[in-house]
């Protein structure tokens, strides 16, 4: 039965609390010693486990601003193992009650360090199979590290019995933590759903990957959206990497989610507005859209570890399903212990940070396949764009890929790039060079200048119609400087050239080369979305062989714009084949 609630419905997410029995806590320091011995002081390990102190003080904050719900995503203990889950149900006991005598409700998910018991377990079998020299080796090495195995691993490894002690912990707390879905109604009777979805890798090879499981995708193939509904789902893995490490090449491999792109497009589809996850003990806040078939997109925010110091908790207010307020606080010792309001978040204005970001959540989206993703997708994008123009005369390939809103102010020396590009040949394949441009459609941006809502939700979204007519001015601008350009090469160099215009206003900027050729790459800046325009993104650069699976997300991206684009320029004579989507994984 859905809760009422009161006018404004308060959520606190939290996550990574990492409760540590003492004796694992003792053992996992002696390791972190014994690793640094061993590497002369040059691997100094990220020890996770809980600090009894700060758990104090969240339990302190919880108490006095007695929010309606709790949602955990994910690694409630270190090591999954039964004491600490103890630990974790005295803990949570504690917050069961609120003041008005009611029980609160809370919703979990576990984790990859709640599985670690699990995994132990089958790299223990893995370990005792191995010759005795290497054994002697490993136990002369990291002798501590087998005393885990030993003590955390040592019955058979069961796959029908993986993640018993976390379901043992929901049953202790049976009746408040919940692993299944919560739905509570606002005062104005729409809904606001909080989907559990469990992500742990059964894997003890991908033991930090994410995936969800067989269940949980069975019940996001059942999501569809529905009306006067906002849904928010707890995960704990990060679904792609986040803005704030994208350049870290451990995160493209190994912390996040494999399937983390169609996991999101399959959220999206089933109407998600909001993903909450933990894991990478990060807080961040970033729009996102990987699905080119519906309207408007979704708002992923993760969230600190929350039981260490310099950890922090995110809390959610929501008066209706169109708006909601995160206000990001974080763990000081500034006078004693305690969780305050940090200032996170970049305001509207030029410099400065708010503790609180409003975020604005559009519902009755427009229909039309002109407007209806570019609606939320504008921005005044400028000079992030030159990133991309500057590295284009550092790569030899065959055929380049240039997308960009609207390339803004392309100056000479822009274009003796692409007069390089077009001139010369490829030096792998003594190839001419083509070259596709693809441009966000001026008369698109005129339609939505004819049709802008003043309103302040379309203000917050959009910006005002002044800056969309200077958008669309600077796309008319570089359309006709490119247009003669093309017109002043040769015929047969305009046979390689193809300008178009996209569908809907471009979610990034960026130039590819050689897609489909073992060297590809792509450099690529992302650009932020509806009401957090003000976030900056980091300019990626991937690499087909590094990176394959966030390049070829991208490039699959690009290539449905391009291939869903109007040709305004150019004699291209080369065909499409170089635009076959291959399928999904």
């Amino acid at each position: 039965m859905p809760n009422m609630t009161e006018t404004i419905l308060r959520i606190l997410h939290i996550s990574d609390l990492h409760f540590c029995e003492q004796h694992l806590a003792q053992k996992l320091d002696g390791f972190r010693e014994e690793v640094k011995a061993a590497s002369k002081n040059r691997v100094n390990l990220d020890i996770h486990k809980h600090s009894t102190q700060v758990l104090e003080a969240l339990r302190d904050w919880i108490q006095q601003n007695d929010p309606d719900v709790l949602m955990v995503t994910g690694d409630i203990t270190t090591f999954g193992d039964s004491e600490s889950f103890k630990q974790a149900t005295q803990w949570f006991q504690t917050l069961r009650m609120r003041p008005n005598g009611q029980d609160r409700r809370c919703i979990v998910v576990p984790g990859n360090h709640d599985a670690l018991i699990d995994h132990f377990s089958a790299w223990n079998q893995t370990f005792r199979g191995l010759s005795l020299p290497l054994r002697l080796a490993a136990r002369l090495s990291f002798r501590k590290l087998v005393s885990y195995l030993d003590d955390l691993g040592g019955s058979p490894y069961d796959s029908k019995n993986f993640l018993k002690n976390y379901y043992t912990f929901i049953e202790a707390n049976k009746g408040f933590v919940k692993n299944t879905d919560i739905t509570e109604v606002l005062q104005n009777g729409q809904t606001v759903q909080l989907l559990p979805v469990d992500t742990v890798s059964r894997d003890p090879a991908w033991v930090n990957t994410g995936e969800p499981t067989s269940a949980a995708w069975g019940n996001l193939n059942r999501l569809k959206p529905v009306p006067g509904r906002l849904l928010i789902v707890a995960t704990h893995h990060n679904p792609i990497p986040s803005p704030h490490t994208i350049q870290s090449q451990i995160t493209h491999a190994y912390n996040s989610m494999g399937g983390g792109t169609r996991y999101l497009k399959r959220l999206q589809q089933g109407g998600c507005d909001l993903i909450c996850f933990g894991h990478e003990h990060e807080r961040c806040l970033y729009s996102l859209d990987f699905d080119l078939s519906t309207a408007g997109h979704a708002y992923a925010l993760g969230c600190p570890a929350s039981s260490v110091k310099d950890g922090g908790i995110n809390l959610l207010e929501i008066q209706d399903i169109n708006h909601v307020r995160v206000t990001a606080c974080k763990c000081s010792d500034q006078g004693g212990i305690k969780f305050v309001t940090d200032a996170f978040f970049p305001t509207d204005g030029v410099g400065g940070l708010s503790p609180t970001y409003e975020l604005t959540l559009e519902h009755n989206r427009p229909t039309d396949v002109q407007t209806r993703s570019a609606r939320l997708e504008i921005k005044a994008f400028s000079e992030d764009e030159r990133h991309l123009f500057d590295e284009l005369g550092s790569i030899d390939s065959e055929l380049v890929y240039i997308c960009g809103r609207h390339l803004k102010d392309l100056h000479e020396g822009d274009f003796n790039q692409l007069e390089k590009i077009i001139s010369s040949k490829s030096r792998r394949t003594n190839s001419p060079r083509r070259l596709r441009i693809l441009l966000s459609n001026p008369d698109l941006l005129d339609q939505l200048i004819r049709t802008f809502d003043e309103t302040p939700t379309a203000k917050q979204l959009l910006g005002d119609s002044e800056s969309l007519r200077e958008l669309a001015s600077s796309v008319k601008s570089v359309s006709s400087a490119l247009k003669a350009w093309i017109n002043g090469r040769s015929q047969e160099e305009r046979q390689r050239i193809d300008l178009r215009y996209c569908y809907t206003l471009i979610p990034f900027g960026a130039y590819a080369a050689d897609p489909d050729k073992p060297w590809g790459k792509i450099v690529l800046k992302l650009l932020p979305l509806g009401a957090i325009k003000s976030f900056n993104t980091p300019c990626m650069r991937l690499n087909k062989r590094r990176d394959n699976t966030l390049f070829s997300f991208y490039m699959r991206h690009l290539k449905y714009l391009i291939s869903n684009s109007e040709r305004v320029g150019g004699d291209w004579t080369h065909g499409d084949e170089d635009l076959n989507l291959t399928p999904h994984a």
